[in-house]
C-alpha cells in the first residue's frame, strides 16, 4: 500500500508540475501572440499614416505645384496670346486654391525637420511662406478680375503691392519629401510581401 501511495503521490506531483509548465508555456505563448499582434497593429498604423501623408498632402501639392509651374512658364512664351494669359491665370487660380486648401487642412503632416531636401529654411517656414503667397496671389487675382482695380499680370501684382513672392525651394522640398515618403512606402510594401519564416 505504501508503494502504491508513493506512486500515486509521485504521479500527482508530476501531473501538477506538467500542469504548471503547461500553464506557463500557454501564458508565455499568449503574451507573445499579444505582443506580435500589437507590433502588427503599430506597423499598420505607421503604414496608414505614411499613406495619408502622401495622399492628403505631398502627392497632391507636388502635382499642383508642377501644374502651376508649367502654367507660369507657358504664360511667358512668345506665342501666348492675351486671351491665353487670362485663361492661364484662371487655371492657375484653380491649382492655387487646391494647394491652399491642402495646406490649411493637412499641414499637420509636414515634415518638421529643418533644412531637408535642399531647403534653406525649415519646412514649416516654407509652408507658411507658400500659404502666405497663395493668399496674396488670390487677393491680387480678385483685385484684377473682380474689383477691376489692377490690370497687370497677377504674379507681377504681388510684387507691385509689396507682397511675398513664391518661396524659393518650396517645390523642391515637396518633390524631395514626396519621393522619400514613396520610397519608404515601397520598402514597407516589399517587406510585407516577403514570405514570413
Amino acid at each position: 500500500m505504501e508503494l502504491s501511495a508513493r506512486t500515486a503521490l509521485a504521479t500527482a506531483a508530476i501531473a501538477a508540475c506538467a500542469a504548471i509548465v503547461s500553464a506557463v508555456v500557454s501564458y508565455q505563448s499568449a503574451r507573445d501572440v499579444r505582443a506580435f499582434e500589437a507590433s502588427q497593429a503599430l506597423d499598420r498604423e505607421r503604414a496608414d499614416f505614411l499613406a495619408e501623408r502622401l495622399t492628403k498632402l505631398y502627392v497632391p501639392v507636388t502635382m499642383h505645384l508642377a501644374a502651376t509651374k508649367a502654367l507660369f512658364n507657358r504664360y511667358f512664351e512668345e506665342t501666348t496670346t492675351p486671351q491665353e494669359k487670362v485663361a492661364i491665370e484662371h487655371e492657375q487660380r484653380v491649382h492655387n486654391k487646391e494647394i491652399r486648401e491642402r495646406l490649411m487642412q493637412w499641414s499637420v503632416y509636414v515634415e518638421s525637420r529643418p533644412k531637408e531636401c535642399g531647403a534653406d529654411v525649415s519646412p514649416d517656414v516654407l509652408v507658411r511662406q507658400l500659404l502666405e503667397h497663395l493668399i496674396q496671389w488670390e487677393t491680387v487675382y480678385r483685385l484684377k478680375y473682380e474689383y477691376k482695380v489692377y490690370g497687370g499680370p497677377v504674379f507681377a501684382g504681388i510684387e507691385t503691392f509689396g507682397l511675398r513672392g513664391f518661396p524659393t525651394g518650396v517645390d523642391t522640398y515637396f518633390q524631395c519629401t514626396e519621393q522619400a515618403l514613396r520610397d519608404q512606402m515601397h520598402v514597407r510594401s516589399r517587406l510585407a510581401s516577403q514570405p514570413q519564416q
